[in-house]
């Protein structure tokens, strides 16, 4: 069996050049599209989770001719495997899909309103990648996540993603499976658990039986115990700092293979375990807009530019050798060796009361206050206000009576120090910050 190297990735070299890489084959077609399905109705029919189910279902039990003869609009509703999309549903889903695979770059778009089965999407978008493949809009649209504001799309060329996943594998070596528990839709996702499995496993595009389902395992609906046992030496495991803060604690005398995190900042406390465990542990930096900008084993520090990318002149830039400046939203503190740590976020000010105020600068003065740990500053929503809100991690050793007038503390703290355009009006008090299940920062109600 293949060991992994427990020293540090040596990322690919200029000149070297990977065979070309296919990834369009039909298994990892149909994880994306599902994945974009469940996405696309979650938002259309918030709370319904029985399609979600049925697709995750069919996945785990390989039984992907079951999925492509499910017809997809009310019209072909013939059964509990429709999907039963109306016109409009089925309209803005179609949108979606063409957006995300290109096809409305070939003109070919409406074919998916004239083909209502799931395979024969399928069908539409593996034509369509092939078309594109090695063209100037051979690419790939993903929407950022919306922590800092209205998700927007983000198109990479697949030239970048695929240098990026090869510079990976020649780094951490090959694995052996690949076990996913991130969405295949999102860049994260799409680098390791498509390109990646293109990379890794190859074969035919349009082959249905190629082992996929026993190389890339989806263990999303499983638990971190559950995980615990399955992972084998060589597997990459590709998760988010959200999924490892509840698996660290459960891992031990672990197979040697390849933890990886993404889409937020890992907690060091929880890096430790995971090293710990046994597992070669490796973060990377990046986001929607950039892709990975840089790999860091879990132990150290200090990111350092992944293949492809060098800082530029000033302090937080970072640009691509043919110029292109990656779109950061974090300020840099770089070593004398060229690694990197970020260092707080360079939020954009927002206007309150015609004021230009910086909440990120407003939480970080926060959390010198003696009787804060971490906070968060936001523009209220529109039905909340049109002011600033504060949610606030209290110190583990307050009293409870200080906790209780905390907030009324904080009013009258901010109001000493800070303009009345900048104070927050609300207060809310917890345990941690709001974060989504993979970990980004994300909004609460007052």
């Amino acid at each position: 069996m293949r060991q992994h190297s427990s020293t540090k990735p040596v990322l690919l070299s200029q000149g070297t050049a990977p065979p070309a890489l296919v990834w369009w084959r039909r298994p990892l077609i149909r994880q994306l599209l599902c994945d974009i399905l469940i996405d696309e109705l979650a938002h259309l029919r918030p709370g319904h989770r029985g399609l979600a189910d049925l697709f995750h279902d069919c996945l785990a039990k390989d039984q992907g001719a079951a999925l492509d003869a499910l017809p997809l609009d009310d019209r072909a509703a013939d059964g509990p495997r429709a999907l039963a999309l109306d016109s409009m549903e089925l309209l803005s889903i179609a949108g979606a899909v063409s957006q995300r695979f290109g096809l409305d770059l070939l003109g070919i778009d409406d074919y998916l309103l004239a083909r209502r089965r799931f395979g024969d999407w399928i069908d539409l978008i593996i034509h369509g990648r092939e078309k594109l493949a090695g063209t100037v809009d051979d690419g790939m649209v993903f929407f950022s996540s919306g922590s800092t504001g209205t998700p927007k799309p983000v198109r990479h060329h697949l030239d970048d993603l695929r240098a990026e996943i090869d510079g990976l594998i020649q780094g951490m070596g090959a694995p052996r499976r690949i076990l996913s528990l991130v969405p295949s839709h999102h860049i994260y996702g799409f680098i390791f658990t498509i390109l990646g499995a293109a990379r890794a496993f190859p074969a035919t595009p349009s082959s249905d039986h190629d082992g996929d389902a026993l190389q890339r395992l989806d263990l999303r609906r499983q638990t971190p115990a559950a995980l615990a046992r399955q992972v084998q030496a060589g597997d990459w495991i590709i998760a988010h700092p959200g999924f490892w803060r509840l698996a660290a604690p459960r891992l031990a005398a672990m197979p040697q293979a390849v933890a990886i995190s993404s889409t937020a900042p890992l907690d060091r406390d929880v890096a430790a375990q995971i090293m710990a465990s046994g597992l070669i542990g490796y973060e990377i930096y990046g986001s929607t807009e950039t892709a990975g900008l840089g790999l860091r084993r879990m132990d150290e520090p200090s990111f350092r530019l992944m293949d492809g990318w060098q800082r530029s002149a000033g302090e937080d830039e970072i640009h691509r050798a043919d110029g292109r400046v990656a779109d950061v939203q974090d300020h840099f503190i770089w070593d004398e060796d060229g690694r990197f740590r970020p260092d707080g976020r360079r939020d954009e000010a927002i206007q309150v009361l015609g004021i230009n105020v910086y909440p990120a600068e407003i939480a970080r003065l926060l959390e010198t206050h003696p009787k804060v740990s971490k906070a968060a500053v936001r523009l209220m929503r529109p039905d909340e206000g049109d002011r600033l809100k504060a949610f606030v991690v209290p110190v583990d050793d307050l009293d409870p009576r200080s906790a209780q007038n905390l907030g009324d503390d904080l009013m009258h703290w901010c109001a000493q120090k800070l303009a009345p355009a900048q104070c927050p009006r609300s207060f809310t008090m917890g345990p941690a910050l709001p974060r989504t299940g993979m970990g980004k920062a994300m909004d609460w109600v007052i």
